[in-house]
C-alpha cells in the first residue's frame, strides 16, 4: 500500500520535533550540570534544612545527616560527648551488675535550665544505685533541644543495639512534634539530606513559593504563639502515634523495659496551646494499646503543688523554669515517680538476700512556737520516710517525702487541728503506717 504524501510529511515533522526536544533536553541537562560544577568550584554548599527549632550557626547545633542536628563539638554551654549529645557516653554495653538506662526525648529530658546532675535521668540512676537492689545504675540522655519523635526514633534505632539498655524511658510529645514546620515535616526533611543540582534548583523554587505564602520560620513561631494555626506540623498526629509505637517496639526488641512519661504541662501552656492536649491524649491512646508502664508527670507535679498549698507555700514557680521545662525540683519529682512506678511492677528484681519487712515508725508530735514539730524513730533498713497529714477542720490532706530525715515541721494556725502518720520505705517495700497523732492550737 502506498503511504500518502501528507501523512509522510507529518511523520517527518514529528520526528524532527522529537529530535529538537531531545536536543533541548540534552542542552538543558548539560547547562544544569555546568551550573552544579560552577557551584562546587565556587564552594557554594548544599541548601540547609530549615526548622523553627534549630539554627546551624556552629555555636550550639550543627547539621547531622541522620538526626537532622546534633550539639556542636565546639559548644561550651554543655558537656558534649562524641555523638553530639549531653553528658556521659558509655563504651558499649553495661558491665555486669550495672543497670543501663536510656532516657529518650527533647529539651525536657536533655535538661534545659537545670544542671546535668539534676536531670530526671541522672536522678533516677542515683535513686536506683542508692537502693538496696545491690546494683549500680547509670543513665544516658538520648535527647536534644528541639527533638521530635522522628529524631528520637532515629537516635534510639542507632544506639539501642550498641548500648543494650535495661530500661528505656520515653518522654515524648511535650512540644516539638506539634510545632509549625517550615516547608516539610521532619520525616520529609529526613529524606532531604543531600541535594543534586536538579533538586537544588527545584528546592529554591519551592522555598520561594513557600516563603511568599508563609514567611520565614521565625514568623511562623510568632504567629503560632499568637494563636495562628500552622500550615504544617513537624510531626502530624498520626505520625506521632506511629513513632511512639515504634519507640516502644525498638526498646522492647533491645531487651529493655520501656516506660513512657506523659509530659509535664503547666495549666497555662495547655490553655494557650490546646494542640498539646491532643498530642497528650494521643499518647494515652497508644498506652492503652500497648500496655507499658507510664508516669503522668503533670499529675505528679500538681500533687506536689497541692501539698505545698496546705503548708501555705506558693509552689507555682517551683516546678517549672518556663512554659514547659521542669525545674530541678520538677526533675526530682519525675525521677521519684518513675522509681515508684518501677517498684510497683517489680522492676528490677530484688536481691536474693533482701531484708525482711520494715518495722512501723514510732511517732511523736507537739506544737512549739505555733508549729507542729513531728519526729519519729529511725527504722532499720529504711531508705526514706513519707509523712501524711490531714487538716481536721477542712478535711484537706497532704503528703511529703522527707527523704532520710526523721523530723518534720509545719505551721499550725490558731484554731486549726492536724493529725499525722509516717510510713518508712525502701526499694520494693513499705512499713505499716505509724499510729496517728493529732495536735492543734
Amino acid at each position: 500500500m502506498e503511504v500518502p504524501r501528507k501523512l509522510g510529511a507529518d511523520v517527518r515533522r514529528r520526528a524532527g520535533l522529537g529530535a529538537k526536544l531531545l536536543l533541548v533536553g540534552a542542552a538543558l541537562a548539560l547547562g544544569l550540570l555546568l551550573v552544579e560544577v560552577g557551584l562546587r568550584i565556587a564552594g557554594v554548599p548544599n541548601l540547609q534544612c530549615q526548622f523553627v527549632s534549630a539554627t546551624f550557626d556552629g555555636e550550639l547545633f550543627v547539621e547531622d545527616p541522620d538526626r537532622l542536628w546534633r550539639l556542636s563539638p565546639t559548644c561550651d554551654k554543655f558537656a558534649v560527648n562524641e555523638v553530639g549529645l549531653r553528658g556521659w557516653w558509655p563504651e558499649g554495653p553495661a558491665p555486669d551488675g550495672e543497670l543501663r538506662i536510656l532516657c529518650v526525648g527533647d529539651s525536657c529530658t536533655f535538661g534545659t535550665g537545670v544542671l546535668y546532675e539534676e536531670t530526671y535521668g541522672v536522678a533516677l540512676a542515683q535513686t536506683l544505685s542508692n537502693s538496696r537492689l545491690g546494683v549500680q545504675a547509670r543513665a544516658v540522655l538520648l535527647a536534644l533541644p528541639g527533638y521530635s519523635t522522628y529524631q528520637d526514633l532515629v537516635l534510639l534505632e542507632q544506639y539501642a543495639g550498641e548500648l543494650k539498655p535495661d530500661l528505656v524511658v520515653l518522654y515524648c510529645g511535650a512540644w516539638n512534634d506539634y510545632l509549625p514546620a517550615w516547608l516539610r515535616t521532619d520525616a520529609e526533611w529526613g529524606e532531604v539530606t543531600k541535594s543534586g543540582v536538579l533538586s537544588r534548583l527545584a528546592e529554591l523554587g519551592k522555598r520561594a513559593i513557600w516563603s511568599s505564602r508563609h514567611r520565614d520560620p521565625a514568623q511562623l513561631v510568632i504567629d503560632y504563639k499568637d494563636g495562628g494555626a500552622p500550615p504544617l506540623l513537624r510531626v502530624p498526629l498520626d505520625e506521632y502515634q506511629a513513632n511512639l509505637r515504634s519507640l516502644i517496639r525498638v526498646a522492647a526488641q533491645a531487651g529493655a523495659q520501656p516506660l513512657v512519661v506523659l509530659p509535664a504541662f503547666p495549666d497555662a501552656t495547655l490553655d494557650r496551646f490546646p494542640t498539646g492536649g491532643r498530642y497528650l491524649e494521643a499518647t494515652r491512646a497508644v498506652l492503652r494499646e500497648v500496655g507499658v508502664p507510664s508516669v503522668d508527670a503533670t499529675a505528679v507535679i500538681k500533687d506536689f503543688e497541692q501539698e505545698q498549698e496546705i503548708r501555705d507555700i506558693d509552689a507555682s514557680d517551683l516546678s517549672f523554669t518556663d512554659w514547659i521545662h521542669p525545674s530541678g525540683i520538677g526533675h526530682g519529682l519525675i525521677a521519684r515517680a518513675i522509681s515508684a512506678e518501677l517498684e510497683s511492677i517489680g522492676w528490677p528484681a530484688r536481691r536474693e538476700d533482701a531484708l525482711g519487712p520494715l518495722a512501723r515508725p514510732q511517732l511523736r508530735c507537739e506544737v512549739v512556737d505555733e508549729a507542729a514539730q513531728v519526729t519519729w524513730s529511725a527504722v532499720s533498713g529504711a531508705e526514706g520516710y513519707s509523712i501524711y497529714f490531714e487538716e481536721l477542720n477542712s478535711g484537706k490532706i497532704g503528703a511529703v517525702d522527707c527523704g532520710a530525715r526523721t523530723s518534720f515541721a509545719m505551721p499550725v494556725p490558731a484554731g486549726a487541728r492536724f493529725r499525722f502518720c509516717v510510713v518508712a520505705h525502701r526499694w520494693g517495700g513499705r512499713s505499716p503506717c505509724s499510729e496517728t497523732v493529732a495536735v492543734g492550737r
